[in-house]
């Protein structure tokens, strides 16, 4: 596979994700749906379709003496968020106005949209056997950024000492759902479960991806950049996340011949956009939001570019996906 036929196929994959999360964008932002409906929506998107999807994907999909090194996932996922966050916190030259500049520019660069962009973007792009595999990675994966970012990523936002830890945000129903599943994978439970449930579960579970995107789309449009842009710190942060991470991410790959479906995982979430749960972390802080708002809308936007771009150069490279 070539640069140019690579680059076409995932922007065109780009486009159509842009489409159905801009339907979720102009209902907020014509006040067609209000925020509480929009909330609404994301507590059924995260305590059914998305549990549902897991154990649906895991009970078909997951093999353990296949998927030996699942467990690798979500360490990975919170090596990348602590490498990234240290980066920053070490580089003392860049010309952030203040700490709080400085944690902000951290966390829009460590924590990414790590599970629901993700989960669309490899249904769209890959083939089924491909797709199937990074879904499966994908799942394993958000449990390592849910452990960090629920568990210590406030914190760290708030600048305060990192001791306390909330157990509560982590065993979320996506997370109770994978250790469900692992469990009936465990006891050889497929067998016993009746077709009929599995499939009301796989159409229960494609409503995931859909949804996902109009929540996007509908909480982008609360971050729109606001008056009083700090732009040294935006650009290094905005650059920081689109450009530098999967940058480094690709050079990873190349220079230590990370096997194939791992190498597209690191560096599909290396490229993806800041979290938008950023956004929803300073509002919950009642406190200026300016870099992470801005950076989490930029992000979003710039990506529909950059990401088309490393994965393209990464086929170009490998010769396939």
């Amino acid at each position: 596979m070539n640069f140019f036929s690579a680059f076409q196929t995932v922007l065109v994959a780009m486009i159509e994700i842009v489409a159905v999360a801009w339907c979720g964008y102009i209902f907020v932002r014509r006040r067609w749906i209000s925020e509480d409906a929009l909330k609404g929506i994301n507590d059924l998107l995260v305590r059914l379709f998305l549990p549902v999807l897991t154990v649906y994907h895991l009970l078909t999909h997951f093999q353990p003496e296949r998927h030996r090194g699942w467990w690798i996932y979500p360490l990975l996922s919170i090596g990348m968020s602590l490498a990234s966050l240290f980066a920053v916190r070490a580089l003392t030259f860049f010309p952030f106005r203040d700490s709080h500049d400085r944690r902000d520019a951290g966390a829009l660069i460590a924590f990414q949209n790590c599970g629901y962009l993700p989960l669309v973007f490899v249904s769209g792009v890959f083939p089924p056997d491909i797709a199937g595999e990074l879904i499966t990675g994908i799942l394993f994966f958000m449990q390592g950024f849910n452990f960090l970012f629920w568990g210590f990523g406030l914190q760290f936002l708030e600048g305060t000492r990192l001791s306390r830890f909330s157990l509560r945000k982590i065993a979320s129903p996506p997370f109770v759902a994978l250790i469900v599943s692992l469990a009936l994978i465990a006891a050889r439970a497929q067998p016993f479960i009746p077709t009929p449930l599995l499939r009301a579960a796989e159409r229960v579970g494609n409503c995931t991806m859909p949804v996902a995107l109009l929540i996007l789309g509908g909480s982008l449009a609360g971050c729109l950049p606001a008056a009083g842009v700090r732009r040294p710190s935006l650009a290094l942060a905005v650059a920081g996340k689109i450009l530098v991470l999967p940058l480094f991410a690709l050079a990873v790959i190349i220079l230590f011949k990370v096997p194939q479906s791992m190498a597209l995982l690191l560096l599909i979430q290396a490229a993806m956009p800041s979290a938008v749960n950023l956004s929803v972390a300073v509002l919950y802080q009642k406190r200026d939001g300016g870099i992470i708002s801005q950076g989490v809308f930029l992000t979003h936007v710039l990506s529909m570019v950059t990401i088309p771009l490393f994965l393209a150069l990464y086929a170009a490279w490998r010769g396939s996906w």
